[in-house]
């Protein structure tokens, strides 16, 4: 007697054919393309049968924590199966993409990644042990996540050109400040001397925090922040925003232009997130999971969310998110050459 096709799982399909002569496995090679396309197909359909994990390599309560619970938020409405966030924290979101770069291609360990972790870790870190092409199976890009210019408010230019003309007109170069070596607010600022030939001197704090603080008084005279690190101090008139790293204008920056267009053709340093499965999990549940994230972050709700962090919600296809993840590798690799910077 035939069993229904259901009764069987595709493993027991390669465990019999192991049994069978080489020259009877030739002619069946059209057999298992129907075979692998069944399987994934059934994979998909039972997707998911128990609970899923979002890793996020920060701490809890940051972008990338808050960016993940949304996340499983959507999963667990959509999927009707628990999706629960996992802080897996350190060397700068490094720890948590390994751990997931090593887990099992089934769909149930997920990252919630950053540009940090995928495009600047591999430049700055000698010993990373994953790669972030060959290791990941991108689902999609889920935020931007965009910092702005600032100069103490004695700095007498308004915009990116008057920065740069003012900065090559001086004897001793202006002095800028970040979270600390080799962190992205860092190397936006190295990528910015380098498009416009400018000197800078770098003073690296423990956080953006503090750099900003010695913005604001006067010891340093400028740095990239995160708008959702700003505060109040632009509207107090204690510094000055000359604009954002973004390559667009962007609706949670109203009449912020962008240092592209003042100054700084082609300038683009945002910082994004996105979600990742470990290469090898089946296409139709990458598919699966991308239609679910994509189809939350179009809602109005989310993006009212998303914005009031001071994200930008972005929702494209695997192969576009994996093509920025390629594209940005060597660009940020080359500002880490020049920069001569190195982890913390």
């Amino acid at each position: 007697m035939i069993h229904p096709a259901s009764h069987y799982r595709f493993d027991d399909f390669v465990i019999c054919a192991k049994t069978l002569p080489s020259h009877f496995l030739s002619g069946l090679s059209g057999l298992w393309v129907v075979l692998a396309c069944y399987a994934s197909s059934a994979n998909a359909q039972d997707y998911p049968t128990k609970p899923i994990r979002i890793i996020a390599g920060s701490a809890a309560g940051g972008p990338i924590d808050i960016s993940a619970r949304l996340v499983a938020k959507q999963l667990t409405e959509s999927l009707q199966q628990n999706a629960v966030v996992e802080n897996r924290t350190g060397a700068g979101g490094t720890i948590g993409a390994e751990y997931v770069a090593k887990s099992e291609p089934d769909g149930y360990t997920l990252l919630m990644g950053s540009a940090a972790a995928l495009c600047i870790a591999p430049a700055l870190r000698k010993n990373l042990r994953y790669d972030p092409v060959k290791d990941f199976a991108p689902i999609t890009m889920l935020v931007d996540s965009f910092a702005v210019l600032v100069v103490n408010s004695a700095v007498p230019v308004h915009s990116a050109k008057e920065l740069i003309t003012y900065a090559k007109s001086r004897s001793t170069p202006l002095k800028f400040g970040s979270a600390g070596a080799g962190s992205h607010t860092h190397l936006a600022m190295e990528l910015f001397k380098s498009m416009s030939g400018i000197e800078a001197t770098h003073i690296p704090y423990k956080g953006g925090a503090p750099a900003l603080l010695d913005v604001v008084a006067g010891h340093i005279d400028m740095m990239m922040i995160p708008v959702v690190g700003l505060g109040s101090f632009a509207k107090e008139g204690k510094l000055r925003i000359l604009g954002s790293t973004s390559a667009r204008t962007v609706e949670t920056l109203p009449g912020i232009p962008t240092l592209a267009d003042t100054g700084l053709p082609g300038f683009n340093s945002s910082s994004w997130y996105g979600v990742l499965a470990p290469s090898g999990t089946p296409r139709d549940i990458v598919r699966k999971l991308n239609g679910v994230i994509v189809k939350s972050l179009a809602t109005r709700d989310m993006k009212d969310t998303l914005r009031g962090m001071g994200l930008e919600a972005v929702g494209n296809s695997p192969d576009e998110f994996a093509e920025t993840i390629r594209t940005e590798l060597p660009k940020w690799a080359k500002v880490v050459k020049t920069a001569g910077a190195t982890a913390n």
